[in-house]
């Protein structure tokens, strides 16, 4: 039986760490740091800020705390991931299907990526790139396709599900020229697969040769010098699966939608979480058998191996999961996107201001509550900067962002 979130217990990622004995030592310092951060949001750790109402017959004031805007905290990343998907969204080719293709690598070479993130991540994206360029190439009479990835890394269940999401126009650019696909598949996925896997076996093979790979824990066997060889092999001779749909029927802002919950989140929503102990973890999982395909379970861990999966999701400080290829990557991807859509008869507006302040009306719709009005008496509640400044006729300093110490706060205090 599915339950609501509304009816669920109100448990969080904060609360299992309290449960993580000081002993878990086999964190990086890059985990260390994000740990920190999410257990420390909205607490006296991070600072408040008090607000007090602008109508001085009301003298309303609240003191608010200061959140993390760590993108691994699921309750930070809400804002953010609504600004994303609305600036994707303004991007939206003009009556243009997208198609939606899935490059996932086999489960035993997910495990070797959780354990060489940037190197097996740089390669899933270079791989990918190659192949949908190399089809393009063909295709299109060396027409440039444009299209955007998205590195995910988990499954419902916080294991390691390596795979690229890439979310691709019906159509190129030729000397400048747009044109539209006549066809309702953009390349044959049984060959875009097999390219793809040929390519990243190719490439896991010179990483190995070049001595980029490290291993530890249960691969510690794959350092051999025949051993990880013997498994790409194995791996090869399988056929790798590959998901490709078009948004024909609907709308491509789904594609947007879909992909905004996997750029600002890390594993689990707490929303899935029901409940927590120094025994189990219980949360909510999608389940992929043929049987039950999409019907939600119920599953129980350690709190030291949920957080295991967890932590192995969280990427190093500077790697890029979204990156934009073809007619939208680089510096000009502003001016290919107004010649685009003034070819289609519109206007390109971009991203601008209104995009936040949408992100902000949809807080307050979702939400039923304004944070910007008193909830006494309706009308604006003023920071404390705000109110020195009215008072004092001068803006605030620059740095409102509270403490900032973070390194002082421990995992486990």
């Amino acid at each position: 039986m599915t339950m609501k979130a509304s009816e669920r217990p109100l448990a969080k990622i904060i609360d299992i760490c309290s449960h993580i004995p000081d002993c878990m030592n086999s964190l990086s310092y890059r985990q260390h740091i994000v740990l920190n951060k999410v257990k420390a949001c909205r607490t006296v750790a991070l600072g408040v800020v008090e607000y007090e109402c602008e109508n001085e017959d009301c003298g309303h004031r609240e003191f608010r705390y200061m959140s993390c805007k760590n993108r691994a905290c699921s309750v930070c990343s809400w804002l953010p991931r609504e600004k994303w998907k609305m600036q994707r969204v303004h991007d939206l080719l003009p009556g243009v299907p997208y198609f939606h293709n899935v490059f996932t690598i086999p489960h035993s070479l997910s495990v070797i990526a959780s354990q060489n993130q940037v190197e097996v991540g740089n390669l899933l994206f270079k791989c990918v790139n190659e192949t949908l360029k190399k089809f393009a190439d063909t295709s299109f009479e060396k027409g440039q396709l444009g299209y955007l990835l998205v590195l995910h890394t988990w499954s419902s269940t916080l294991e390691n599900h390596y795979h690229i999401h890439a979310a691709i126009p019906a159509g190129y650019l030729l000397n400048g020229i747009w044109n539209d696909l006549k066809n309702a598949y953009l390349f044959p996925v049984n060959a875009l697969s097999d390219v793809f896997r040929n390519k990243f076996c190719a490439g896991l093979r010179e990483l190995r040769n070049d001595g980029k790979l490290k291993f530890y824990g249960s691969l510690l066997h794959l350092k051999e010098s025949n051993a990880l060889g013997a498994l790409i092999d194995q791996e090869y001779r399988k056929k790798w699966i590959m998901h490709s749909e078009c948004t024909q029927g609907n709308k491509p802002e789904a594609i947007m939608g879909y992909l905004a919950n996997y750029v600002y989140k890390t594993a689990i929503d707490n929303s899935r979480i029901i409940s927590v102990s120094k025994e189990a973890v219980e949360f909510m999982y999608r389940s992929h058998d043929k049987n039950d395909r999409g019907t939600m379970k119920k599953m129980k861990l350690p709190p030291e191996e949920f957080m295991r999966r967890y932590v192995s999701h969280i990427l190093p400080r500077g790697f890029r999961r979204i990156r934009y290829y073809g007619f939208l990557g680089g510096s000009v991807k502003k001016d290919r996107l107004e010649s685009i859509f003034e070819q289609k008869g519109k206007e390109y507006k971009g991203c601008n201001q209104d995009i936040h302040r949408s992100s902000c009306e949809k807080i307050i719709e979702e939400s039923k509550k304004d944070f910007a009005k008193c909830p006494k008496c309706s009308s604006n509640m003023l920071s404390s900067w705000e109110v020195m400044r009215r008072q004092a006729g001068r803006a605030p300093p620059n740095n409102t962002s509270g403490y900032s110490g973070m390194e002082h706060i421990k995992v486990c205090a």
